[in-house]
């Protein structure tokens, strides 16, 4: 497990919690960097790579041992957010402010062999989406071997391959925030509490489940479809587990891995569900848990047939 904390460091655990190595090398010198923009592991070649932003570099470590291997400049693009797959890189290009006379780069999707050489592009940028600084997720999403991809502001879910991409689902959010609204550059703040739904992310499949997140309201909202009867199943600002009692965490799914989702359960989660809910039949590990010294929780969930 590969964990980026608001330290600007890369740590990695087993998988039973306990750390193989720290990546903590802020600097100037070689094998450091300004910042942890982004950062993959590219499994094939046995890397993990870290994208510095301000250095507009990519920096290579052995991903088992974390020693430094070479940095290679990014002139461009400047990504919002990358993946790796198969030995493949993927990046998120959501704006071309930074390098407005190169047209090659006027597309939402890179993909590159070698990280700094894009030989794939696809979404063609719409001006008024490129000149809107606005986050709303994460694009990539990991599903043991499967990776996704959605584009800001749309509702189609893609399955991204070295040989391209393919699309996979349309997900038909209540009141989808109108294009027009991004064309008037909307305030970022107003946007996360109106009543339209934006950011959709986080789309995991396990078995026939599909799950993901958006915004609405002002809230994180969860969604839940199953696939084989083609049905939703929940869509709301909480799951539950039974009838009538609500889980109380606020990022249920992060990712899936060896057919089971995960998640991570943050410090702050377990003190509302233990003052909340005290009588819960939680596992030891949370009942056991101090919010105020603990690190977050890294739960496993298999899909109830």
């Amino acid at each position: 497990m590969y964990v980026h904390d608001r330290l600007s460091r890369i740590i990695c655990y087993d998988m039973q919690g306990n750390v193989i190595y720290i990546i903590d090398a802020k600097g100037a010198g070689p094998g450091e960097y300004t910042n942890v923009n982004a950062f993959v592991v590219n499994e094939q070649n046995g890397e993990l790579v870290i994208f510095d932003n301000f250095r507009q570099s990519l920096l290579y470590y052995n991903a088992d041992n974390g020693a430094y291997i070479k940095m290679q400049k990014l002139g461009k693009p400047d990504p919002t957010a990358m993946a790796s797959l198969r030995g493949v890189y993927y990046y998120d290009n959501r704006y071309h402010n930074n390098y407005a006379n190169d047209t090659t780069l006027y597309y939402s999707l890179l993909i590159s062999k070698d990280g700094t050489c894009m030989e794939q592009r696809y979404f063609p940028h719409n001006e008024a989406e490129s000149s809107y600084h606005f986050t709303p997720g994460q694009p990539f999403s990991y599903n043991d071997s499967v990776l996704y991809y959605c584009k800001a502001f749309d509702s189609v879910v893609y399955e991204l391959s070295p040989e391209g991409l393919k699309a996979l689902y349309e997900i038909e959010l209540p009141n989808p925030l109108p294009f027009s609204k991004i064309e008037d550059k909307a305030d970022e703040w107003n946007l996360m509490k109106s009543e339209h739904s934006i950011g959709l992310e986080k789309i995991c499949r396990c078995n026939d489940l599909l799950y993901f997140q958006f915004s609405k309201d002002g809230f994180l909202q969860l969604g839940l479809y199953d696939l084989a009867q083609k049905k939703q199943i929940y869509c709301g600002k909480r799951l539950t587990d039974k009838v009538g009692k609500s889980v109380p965490v606020f990022r249920l799914i992060d990712g899936v891995y060896k057919g089971k989702f995960w998640g991570i359960i943050t410090p702050e989660t377990v003190d509302y569900a233990l003052s909340e809910e005290p009588n819960k039949d939680y596992p030891d590990i949370i009942r056991n848990y101090n919010p105020d010294t603990d690190n977050p929780i890294i739960a496993f969930y298999n899909v109830a047939k």
